[in-house]
């Protein structure tokens, strides 16, 4: 077939263009952008951190000041109640105190958000078991030679911390190569490698938080010229060893709402499921499912409660819809 030109077309009206604050798609950003910021609204903070590749990983987030100033006050109020913990420790430090039974739960919790963030970043699943938390206030010519962190009845697998409460205006003079900076500094050494970073020495700043492994190495290099304290919090985070139980103990709560002669009454089942992998308690939950259907029709309404039902009972019902699109998008 001869290719064909069309030189003479008649022209249309182009559609007016819709202002940018009605625009859709301007919309969809703003509310996407919106959900974004909020999304670990459940504690009001929005955790954002920074990965550095040590051999392992450490995780560097910048606390909230409203957590800041909480710790800080939580400490100041309890000073003369809270128990030495220089014993347990290995800096060389007059003022080293055990805090984490004062602390608030909100506290502990963003603490608990930040230690489950490592182990998402490292995509590895350990439960988490929050242990002691202590405060360091060093002040000049104190140090806190290298050292590594074990947990609860000489437990290696964990996370340790290190987060900037407070710190001088100055680290005082340094006696040689001013260029390379070392007074107050924070520094972690890992394992070695010729293509790899094993050393990091940080100018913590106040809010700056710092999760790392317990065998990586760190210490904190004395300062001088100046009476100010330098002070940071560190917290231990226990991780679970058997993969198991992360499995047992799935819980489900079943609501059975009947109409008997007008008066509503109201049956609560709770099943706990032991031995179930993630397939199995998604079949298990769906199976579920169609046995509440099945008994609408009788005039019963059944609610399922469970971790992730609604997501789960989605994706098992929506016959590819939802992979289809995830195919089409990623085109």
């Amino acid at each position: 077939m001869a290719r064909q030109s069309f030189k003479f077309f008649t022209p249309r009206d182009k559609p007016k263009k819709r202002g940018a604050r009605n625009h859709k798609k301007n919309k969809n950003k703003s509310e996407k952008r919106q959900q974004k910021q909020t999304r670990y609204k459940g504690q009001g903070w929005l955790l954002s951190f920074k990965t550095i590749h040590l051999g392992q990983k450490v995780l560097h987030f910048t606390t909230p000041q409203p957590i800041i100033d909480e710790i800080n006050e939580t400490y100041n109020k309890n000073l003369k109640n809270l128990a030495q913990h220089n014993k347990y420790l290995a800096g060389k430090i007059e003022n080293e105190h055990r805090i984490d039974e004062q602390l608030s739960d909100h506290v502990k919790k963003y603490f608990e958000n930040c230690f489950r963030m490592y182990v998402y970043e490292c995509k590895f699943m350990k439960t988490i078991n929050l242990r002691q938390a202590w405060i360091n206030e060093m002040k000049q010519h104190e140090y806190n030679p290298f050292h590594y962190h074990i947990g609860k009845d000489g437990h290696e697998c964990g996370l340790s911390s290190v987060m900037m409460l407070n710190r001088p205006n100055t680290y005082g003079k340094e006696y040689s190569r001013e260029h390379v900076p070392s007074n107050g500094h924070l520094e972690l050494m890992s394992g070695s490698g010729v293509l790899s970073y094993n050393q990091l020495r940080v100018d913590m700043k106040i809010g700056d938080f710092f999760i790392f492994p317990y065998d990586i190495q760190h210490g904190v290099y004395p300062f001088n010229g100046t009476t100010e304290c330098r002070r940071t919090l560190s917290y231990n985070c226990d991780l679970g060893n058997d993969i198991e139980n992360l499995y047992k103990g799935w819980q489900l709560s079943i609501n059975i709402l009947y109409r008997k002669k007008r008066k509503e009454y109201m049956k609560t089942v709770t099943i706990n499921v032991e031995g179930a992998s993630q397939g199995q308690w998604s079949t298990f939950l769906l199976e579920l499912n169609i046995m509440k259907k099945a008994w609408k029709r009788y005039g019963v309404d059944a609610t399922l409660k469970a971790h992730s039902i609604n997501k789960i009972i989605a994706l098992g019902t929506s016959h590819g819809e939802i992979n289809k699109k995830l195919r089409r998008d990623s085109k």
